[in-house]
């Protein structure tokens, strides 16, 4: 009889189950927060605020209509690293939260 580890199987199993929709969110909002403090650096973490990841959709709230317009100029830079080391997109839209 063919035995198979449990570690094989653990990926697998994460990728189809709640718990692994919510770990993959979870890695994007941190991946978020890197990329956002990259381009402008620190301090960004007082007016920005990554929130969920919903239907392919990142919602952000952000402190001001000015930040809000500048992300969305830098939005397919930030959208490209989010999605880069992963076969399928999972964030093809960021949301904006005044």
């Amino acid at each position: 009889m063919n035995m198979t580890s449990i570690g094989s199987m653990l990926p697998e199993h994460l990728k189809n189950s709640k718990v692994g929709e919510q770990l993959e969110a979870t890695a994007v909002l941190e991946r978020f927060m890197k990329k956002a403090q990259e381009i402008w650096g620190k301090a960004i973490e007082q007016d920005m605020r990554p929130m969920y990841l919903k239907n392919k959709t990142l919602t952000i709230a952000v402190g001001n209509s000015v930040l809000a317009q500048e992300m969305k100029l830098h939005e397919e830079k930030i959208l490209d690293f989010l999605n880069d080391s992963v076969d399928e997109a999972i964030v093809e839209r960021l949301r904006y939260l005044l």
